[in-house]
């Protein structure tokens, strides 16, 4: 390696630790709590603004979060929060302007801890400045800090706060989730000079160092509470899900989770406080004026930042300052636990710059002090620290002293400046912040910063922990400002972009003091950790951990530092090349003193004299001359003085030192060294940039130019540039060049392919530009020219050799895929037996870099894969499974319709046109089912022509084809069979049986009935009238039969029998009524007969009735004997009994009571019928209403011809009523003749009249 001339560095940092850190706030789990994080009821100002939820604290239960996507007004439209507008907001959505919505017009406070990570490496350590604030819109970057609140704040939240956010592609942010945000200003802002401290007269712009949060801090804040519009978390929801946060704060307070490194003899706490009322830049965030902050700061608007809620300009301070020893529980409530019964609280307090103390505003307590800063007359800034701790009671034993230690950074290496142009305009502006135990320092502030530089700091930090153990925490962050990024001065020089590209990214670094303090002046670094996806380390900082008691000792005042001094025993020697760091471990916190070194070097008459004043080390180069020194001992004396302006005040240190000097070891034993740059072109307007592929291959290039627009185009043609630089520490005096093996001269400026760089000597540079693909390879060497002083066995001239390939690759591979079998075993294309195999090929061209791979994606994704050891094969970020050429083929036996797009990927990176390939696999038949579209009976029959239908799916290549329905008619035990089939080939079937169907009726007769004083036949009964019986039951025969399914029942209006013949019995209400007999089968096919009966029971009919006459039944109505209902009801028994009177005969029409007066009271002269059909109506009148017994006993010996006329007697004479009746009405429809009409009409008067009873 080439002697790399390092330039060192040394910060200081107090380190703070705590002995009793705050707990971690924690929301309480009760079962009858509503949820935290859900929105809670909204408690509103007079205005129309929001109060935070106060929960319910005496029930355990933690305040609710307010809505993040704050609602609709009584008309519909969202009026407040971010999809809104604000009152006297003149109606300007507030997501334009300002990026913020005001959540209350009233300041409010939270409580918690300052977010501490879960590892050492988490990139956010409770507070750092975030180097992607646009500068357009912000005044500078922000002081961001994270919070976890005390269970009383937790009406702060908004429901988006517990959401995990995303940023503008979709990506996860930092992990704020869970947390409320609190924002202050931090840095410098880029615009209007960078020297400038203040702008128009606002006031500074820089919040105080000693006020910066780190991890574990306690916090209480006050300040204006916003949702902040002007990020925007999808994913989680259809509204945007915005945070809330504390923004701008007005005043904080911060509990120190590491001790104070103010006492030295006693563990203290300190607090630190800080209010900043004067509209500067700490207190305001957002630029309000329509032309997004470009303007002068006329341009701003006036109270309550664009049109919005007017807060109060000043509010005072009150917050409890509690000492060591007490812990805080989930809702902010403190446990004090002092050293001994007896101790008292004590305080110090520490002047800041910021203001003094004022009387009364410390109230001292038994366990705590109160403080209370009044407000003041705005615009103000205060602030101050104090060191809280136990004042022990005479004769206690003292605590133990805290162990301090000096961490001092003694270099800032620049590994990457994120200028693709390197040094060519000049660096970018970086700004760097570290942080040790809560003591933030600036490393870096408007530095211009080339690569690979180092830069002596002269920081220490000092910082305390428990005796014995604990540890420290160093962390950096900060953001870049290149000159790419400043637009190239444009109008304004805010820069034009804020983002991952100024990100140098993070140390955060755990330390264990005494293991680190008891190896000495040994350093160690620290490098940062990329933040972005891709991003590589930014910057190193190296540093070394002393005692503070080394630290503060007279020899350590001084220190040789550099590569070639060493010592041994307690003597130094050093080299012509070495210098002497010189610092005051306690001016760094004096910065309005200064410190007067003076050095003699072996009594030189005129000593190096250097009046320090910047607050930091400071290092003296060579100041002696000892590079044209002798070899040999000598003897340094320091004098350093403190100094107010001129007048010499004390002189507070005289050290010596005797070292020995070599003057070999200053000199440049090292031969050149080299560095490649590739994608490099010719400066200083243009410059290619080579498109990186895989492997160290080139796959094309950039040209990039100031002046173009867009800013890079691809090259024409295309080409692999490669920029290769020597340095020297002494200079370069030959080269030699070789490429593919042919010397090339690049031996002097200006030549074809290399010059030396006027004016330093010291490098030189080559170009090559390759554009033919293949392997270029390059060779080297550059010899130096260093000198060799007496007894340098190790010194000049040297030679280095330097050996690089260039890989240029313009060419894109080919793809191919085979399938095996090639062709479908099945239909449509479809293959039906498994596996198919799948074998992808790739080539590329003979001078490219070769196919590499290739990479398939295949659409339904196959079951996990895995390599032959077992290890699941890897997928690409884009989806895509890698297949090495050689592979066995991919295998695929899972049913599917796969879609398989692939391409190969040569060993650059390049890739072909992508290809796609369908393979259908179904081996699975289809499912078939079957079942008829109506249900059997209870007892499996089927009434009527039964319809089977089937039905198939098939889950991969679908049905093509299945069997139609089909009908059954009659039959015992039918069965159906139905297929299906898939557009694949595959078939199935199924059998539908066990299918009865008997749609034919039962056959049923029914064969005569008895009441029990008479027999009826079935043509009695089913000729078409009716039977008048004097009984309350009727007994009926009968007989059924069916050929198919068989009878199933016989049934009687309700009495039933499973027999196919005999005798059903029912009785017999009174009146007229009709019954049905009815069969059914087993199918539920039904046969019914139904006839009708006119009961008039025994009790109706009274004893010695007289039949009545004509006369009688014609005026009954009129003489009331009856109503014309019940007489109507008469005449509809006498219908139903008789035969003649309506059906069956129709000899007459049916008797109702518009015509009964016409039939007993005929025209004059009647003929025979009608003279009948009068004495027929009386009879069936006299039997209906009971004035005649249907079994009434008559002899009729004593008409002529009667024997004519009742035939069913055997002769007899006697017989009954009901009989006579019945007998008259067979022969009426029988067509008689006149002798037997006058028969008829001869028994009916003798009936009716009495004569003929026995």
């Amino acid at each position: 390696m080439a002697h790399r001339r390092l330039v060192t560095l040394t910060i200081a940092a107090a380190l703070v630790f705590s002995l009793f850190p705050a707990s971690a706030p924690q929301a309480v789990d009760a079962a009858s709590c509503p949820d935290p994080k859900t929105a809670g009821p909204q408690h509103k100002t007079a205005s129309g603004f929001l109060l935070p939820d106060s929960g319910n604290p005496s029930a355990g239960c933690a305040p609710q979060a307010v809505d993040s996507n704050w609602g609709p007004n009584s008309a519909g439209v969202l009026a407040h929060g971010c999809e809104g507008t604000f009152p006297n907001q003149d109606n300007l959505p507030n997501r334009v302007t300002p990026a913020w919505a005001w959540l209350s017009d009233q300041p409010q406070i939270a409580t918690g801890t300052v977010v501490t990570p879960a590892a050492a490496t988490d990139r956010i350590d409770g507070a750092f400045v975030r180097h992607s604030d646009f500068p357009v819109n912000h005044d500078s970057h922000d002081l961001d800090i994270f919070v976890a609140l005390d269970n009383p704040s937790l009406g702060l939240m908004a429901t988006g706060n517990y959401l995990r956010p995303l940023d503008d592609s979709g990506n996860p942010e930092e992990p704020e989730v869970n947390r409320l945000e609190v924002e202050w200003e931090a840095g410098r802002f880029e615009g209007f000079g960078n020297g400038d401290w203040t702008t128009f007269g606002r006031g500074p712009k820089l919040l105080p160092s000693f006020i910066w949060p780190t991890g574990g801090d306690r916090i209480q804040v006050m300040g204006q509470w916003i949702l902040d519009c002007g990020h925007v978390y999808w994913g989680q929801s259809t509204h945007y899900n915005y945070r809330s946060e504390i923004h701008p704060p007005q005043w904080m307070t911060l509990r120190r989770a590491s001790l104070s490194t103010s006492t030295t003899d006693r563990p203290a706490t300190r607090y630190d406080v800080y209010r900043n009322t004067s509209g500067v830049r700490a207190f305001e965030q957002e630029w309000c004026n329509a032309n997004g902050g470009l303007t002068a700061d006329g341009a701003y608007l006036s109270a309550g930042h664009c049109g919005g809620p007017v807060f109060p300009s000043e509010t005072a301070i009150d917050a409890d300052l509690y000492p060591p020893y007490t812990s805080f529980d989930a809702w902010g409530t403190p446990t004090v636990f002092p050293p001994v019964s007896s101790a008292t609280v004590a305080f110090s307090y520490v002047d800041q710059g910021k203001g003094s103390l004022g009387s009364g505003w410390v109230t001292t307590l038994a366990d705590h002090i109160h403080l209370h800063v009044p407000p003041g007359t705005a615009p103000s800034e205060w602030g101050g620290s104090f060191d809280v701790f136990w004042s022990l009671p005479s004769g206690a034993v003292p605590e133990r002293a805290p162990d301090r230690y000096v961490l001092s950074i003694t270099d800032l290496t620049i590994d990457d400046n994120m200028d693709i142009v390197g040094c060519t305009f000049g660096g970018g502006d970086w700004r760097l912040w570290a942080n040790v135990n809560g003591d933030w320092q600036s490393l870096m502030d408007q530095s211009p910063v080339c690569s690979h530089k180092d830069y002596p700091r002269g920081n220490d930090f000092l910082f305390a922990v428990p005796p014995g153990a604990g540890t420290a925490k160093l962390f950096a962050a900060g953001y870049e400002k290149d000159g790419i990024d400043n637009c190239f001065g444009l109008p304004f020089n805010a820069g034009c972009l804020a983002d991952t590209s100024d990100n140098p990214g993070m140390v955060s670094e755990i330390i264990d003091p005494a293991a680190a303090a008891a190896q000495g002046f040994r350093s160690r670094q620290a490098v940062s950790m990329p933040t972005e996806p891709g991003d590589s380390p930014n910057y190193t900082l190296t540093y070394i951990v002393q005692p503070e008691s080394v630290f503060n000792s007279p020899a350590a005042s001084y220190q040789f530092l550099g590569r070639t001094a060493s010592q041994a025993g307690g003597t130094w020697t050093i080299g012509p090349l070495d210098r002497v760091r010189l610092w005051e471990p306690g001016v760094r916190k004096f910065t309005a003193n200064r410190i007067r070194f003076k050095a003699w070097l072996d009594g030189t008459p005129e000593p190096f004299d250097f009046i320090y004043g910047s607050g930091a080390p400071m290092d003296l180069k060579a100041p002696f001359g000892l590079s044209s020194s002798p070899a040999g001992l000598y003897h340094v004396r320091f004098d350093a003085s403190l100094v107010l302006g001129p007048i010499k005040l004390d002189q507070n240190q005289v050290q010596s030192v005797d070292f020995q000097y070599d003057p070999t070891l200053g000199v440049d034993s090292d031969p050149p060294e080299f560095n490649a740059y590739p994608g490099i072109g010719l400066p200083p307007f243009f410059w290619t940039s080579d498109v990186q592929g895989a492997h160290g291959w080139i796959t094309g290039s950039e040209t990039c130019s100031i002046f173009s627009q867009p800013f890079c185009s691809p090259s024409s043609p295309q080409s692999a540039d490669l920029a290769v630089l020597a340095q020297d520490a002494s200079r370069i005096t030959a080269t030699t060049v070789k490429v593919d093996g042919a010397a090339t001269t690049c031996g002097s400026a200006g030549s074809a392919c290399g010059f030396s760089i006027a004016p330093d000597p010291q490098s030189f540079l080559w170009w090559f530009s390759f554009k033919q693909e293949g392997v270029h390879h390059i060779e080297l060497s550059a010899t130096d020219a260093d000198p060799s002083p007496a007894g340098c066995t190790v010194c000049g001239p040297h030679t280095a050799v330097f050996a690089y390939d260039v890989k240029l690759d313009l060419s894109d591979p080919s793809t191919g895929l085979t399938v095996t079998p090639a062709t479908p075993d099945g239909t449509e294309g479809w293959y039906r037996t498994a596996p198919v195999l799948l074998t992808f090929t790739g080539a590329d061209t003979p001078s490219a870099s070769g196919v590499d791979r290739i990479d398939y994606h295949i659409e339904p994704p196959l079951p996990m894969e895995f390599d032959a050891e077992g290890e699941r094969i890897a997928r690409s970020s884009d989806g895509f499974t890698r297949f090495s050429i050689g592979e066995d083929p991919l295998k695929i036996d899972a049913d599917g319709n796969y879609t398989i797009s692939y391409l190969a990927v040569d060993n650059a990176g390049r890739h072909s046109a992508p290809q796609a390939a369908n393979v259908k696999l179904d081996a699975t038949a289809p499912t078939i089912s079957g079942a008829t579209t109506t249900s059997p009976n209870a007892r499996g029959w089927y009434h009527q022509d039964v319809t089977v239908h089937f039905s198939a799916s098939d889950a991969t290549s679908g049905v093509a084809s299945v069997t139609f329905d089909v009908t059954l008619g009659e039959g015992t035990n039918q069965s159906v069979t139905g297929s299906a089939t898939d557009h694949a080939g595959n078939t199935a079937s199924t059998t539908v049986g066990s299918i009865s169907v008997d749609e034919t009726s039962p056959s049923l007769s029914l064969l005569s009935a008895s009441d029990g004083a008479f027999t009826y036949s079935a043509a009695d009964l089913l000729g078409g009238g009716g039977l008048l019986t004097n009984a309350t039951a009727l007994s009926v025969s009968y007989s059924a039969a069916d050929a198919l399914s068989g009878p199933y029942q016989v049934r009687l209006d309700g009495v039933s029998s499973t027999t196919a013949s005999g005798t059903l019995t029912i009785s017999l209400p009174g009146g007229a009524s009709l019954h049905t007999l009815a069969a059914e089968d087993q199918a539920g096919n039904l046969t019914t007969l139904t006839f009708g009966v006119v009961s008039v029971p025994p009790g109706s009919v009274a004893a010695g009735a007289t039949a009545e006459d004509a006369g009688f039944w014609k005026n009954a109505v009129k003489t009331g004997k009856y109503t014309g209902v019940q007489m109507q009801d008469l005449l509809t028994r006498v219908d139903l009994a008789s035969q003649a009177f309506g059906m069956p005969l129709n000899r007459y029409a049916d008797a109702t009571l518009a015509n009964l007066g016409d039939y007993l009271s005929p025209a004059p002269s009647p003929t025979l019928d009608e003279k009948v059909r009068k004495a027929l109506l009386i009879s069936w009148l006299n039997l209906a209403a009971g004035r005649a017994a249907a079994s009434q006993q008559v002899n009729v010996r004593s008409v002529g011809g009667w024997q004519t006329v009742v035939t069913n007697t055997g002769g007899s004479s006697t017989t009954t009523e009901l009989n006579i009746l019945r007998e008259v009405e067979k022969r009426l429809g029988a067509f008689p003749t006149t002798a037997q009409l006058t028969t008829i009409n001869d028994l009916l008067d003798g009936l009716n009249s009495g004569k003929l009873r026995v």
